[in-house]
């Protein structure tokens, strides 16, 4: 984000300072460390509600459609009409639940993100 002449990063906040500013580079504007740090898809999640997976350490795939990103953690949401709830367990032993205000996910626990994961 542009404040005057001031670039600050839309993940974390840090004013970015002598940084070469790519007017044509799509949201959100990240900084060269939150740049290191989160995957480009789910960086793009924080600006672009789309249709996005990622996939945990213990091999359970979750769709979203948007994130936010807090320090170590992240915030994933999606649609109540893409989730049901069920009393049975899925083939991972996790039941379903609506999560209309998102669900925590530690970052250390994500292994791999992608961007449109059934074609857009």
């Amino acid at each position: 984000m542009r404040v005057g002449d001031v670039m600050i990063c839309d993940i974390c906040g840090v004013n970015i300072v002598g940084t070469v500013i790519d007017e044509n580079e799509p949201p959100p504007f990240a900084c060269q460390v939150c740049k290191s740090k989160y995957p480009p898809a789910l960086l793009k999640a924080t600006c672009d509600p789309f249709s996005y997976a990622l996939g945990l350490r213990d091999g359970t795939v979750v769709d979203f459609e948007s994130a936010e990103i807090h320090g170590e953690w992240v915030t994933i949401k999606g649609e109540s009409d893409h989730t049901y709830e069920s009393d049975e367990s899925d083939e991972s032993g996790w039941k379903r639940h609506l999560c209309p205000r998102g669900v925590d996910i530690r970052l250390s626990e994500i292994m791999w993100v992608a961007d449109a994961p059934n074609g857009s």
